[in-house]
C-alpha cells in the first residue's frame, strides 16, 4: 500500500476522458471510451483512481477549485471537435493536475475550514495467479477473485472504491450505510452499502449477479441505472447493450466452486473462459470448430476433460500445436 503523487494517476488520456464523461459522451465518444477501457489493465487502472479523485475533488467547497473545475469542463464539444486528441488531452490533464495540487495544499493548509482532504487516495491491489484467492479488505469486506483476476480498494472520502480490472470476482460486503461500497468496471459503476454480488469483466463482457441485499448498476456513458434485487443479473452484450434479468445464482457463480458453466456458449468463448485457469492455454484450429456452440459444466482444473468431452459431444478433434498444447479443430480439418 503507497500514497500516490497528487498527479500521478492523473494522465492526458485520464483526464480527457473524466472531463468528457462529465459533460457527457456521444455515440462515437462512447463507442472510443469502451474501446480505450478495453485496451489495457492500466487503462482501466488508470480510470479507476481518475474516478475516484474526481469524486473528492467535486465535493471539495472551495470557490478556487469550483472555478478551476469549471474551466476543466469549459472544454466543450466544440473546442473538443476543433482540437486534437492529444490537445484537448493535455490541455485537460494540466487544469486537472493543477486543481489537484491546490486541493491537496488546501486540505493541509486550512484543515479548520473543512475536512482535511488527502490528495490521492491510498490503494491496494490485489490479484490471483491460476487459482482462486480469498481476500479481506481493510474496511471488513471479503472477497473472493477467480483465477487470474485484479482488483484494486481505496477508501476514498465516504466511499469505498473498487477496481475490477480483470476477470471476476464475488464480494460480501462489510454493512455500513454511511460508506457506499463502489465496484467501478467496464464504463459502469455497482454501488451497495451490505450485500453479497459477483462481478465479471472477461473478454470485455460485463456481467453483474446479485445473491442478497441490493445493489445499483449505473452507466457513465448514458447515465442510467438499474437496482437489483436478490437472483437478478445484470450484463452488457458485445454491441454494449444492457439488460436485466432473472439468474440462477448458483451457476452464475460455480466458479467459486471451481466449476465453469456454460449456456449456448461457442467454443471459441468456452475456450477462453477455461483457459482462464490453466497455465498452456488451449487453442482453437480453425473458425469452424469455433463456431460451435456448447453447452455443461466442466470442471476447472480439468483443461483435458474439458476438450475430450467436447471431442466426444461435437464434431471436433483434439490434437497437440507446435508449441505442445491442447487444439481444438473441426473433424473435417485433418491437418497434422
Amino acid at each position: 500500500m503507497s500514497a500516490e503523487r497528487p498527479c500521478a494517476g492523473i494522465d492526458a488520456e485520464v483526464a480527457e476522458w473524466l472531463v468528457a464523461h462529465d459533460r457527457g459522451l456521444n455515440a462515437d465518444e462512447d463507442a472510443r471510451f469502451r474501446e480505450w477501457i478495453a485496451d489495457s489493465v492500466a487503462n482501466r487502472e488508470g480510470w479507476a483512481r481518475g474516478q475516484a479523485m474526481w469524486a473528492d475533488f467535486d465535493r471539495a467547497p472551495d470557490p478556487l477549485l469550483s472555478s478551476i473545475r469549471d474551466e476543466a469542463r469549459s472544454l466543450g464539444r466544440p473546442v473538443w471537435r476543433s482540437l486534437s486528441f492529444q490537445g484537448v488531452a493535455v490541455a485537460a490533464s494540466i487544469i486537472l493536475c493543477i486543481s489537484f495540487l491546490l486541493w491537496g495544499q488546501i486540505g493541509t493548509i486550512a484543515p479548520n475550514n473543512g475536512p482535511n482532504i488527502t490528495a490521492a487516495p491510498q490503494v491496494t491491489r490485489y490479484s490471483s495467479d491460476t487459482q482462486r484467492r480469498e481476500v479481506m479488505l481493510p474496511d471488513g469486506s471479503r472477497v473472493m477473485l477467480d483465477a487470474r483476476s485484479k482488483i484494486s480498494f481505496a477508501q476514498v472520502g465516504s466511499r469505498r472504491e473498487v477496481a475490477l480490472l480483470d476477470g471476476q470476482a464475488y464480494f460480501q460486503v462489510a454493512h455500513d450505510v454511511t460508506r457506499p461500497f463502489v465496484v467501478s468496471t467496464e464504463g459502469h459503476t455497482v454501488t451497495a452499502t451490505g450485500t453479497a454480488f459477483g462481478v465479471s469483466l472477461i473478454a470485455s463482457r460485463l456481467s453483474v449477479v446479485l445473491e442478497e441485499g441490493s445493489v445499483v448498476v449505473s452507466s457513465l456513458a448514458n447515465g442510467t441505472s438499474h437496482a437489483l434485487s436478490p437472483g437478478q443479473a445484470f450484463t452488457v452484450s458485445a454491441s454494449g447493450e444492457e439488460k436485466v434479468a432473472s439468474a440462477d445464482v448458483d451457476t452464475a457463480l460455480a466458479w467459486r466452486s471451481g466449476y465453469l458453466e456454460l449456456h449456448n456458449m461457442t467454443i471459441a468463448e468456452a475456450v477462453e473462459r477455461m483457459n482462464h485457469y490453466v497455465e498452456r492455454p488451449v487453442t482453437v484450429g480453425d473458425a469452424q470448430a469455433g463456431a460451435l456452440r456448447v453447452s455443461g459444466q466442466f470442471r476447472t482444473d480439468d483443461p483435458g476433460r474439458f476438450v475430450d468431452t467436447i471431442a466426444e459431444l461435437y464434431p471436433v478433434r483434439v490434437r497437440r500445436n507446435a508449441r505442445g498444447g491442447l487444439e481444438i479443430v473441426s473433424s473435417r480439418n485433418r491437418g497434422v
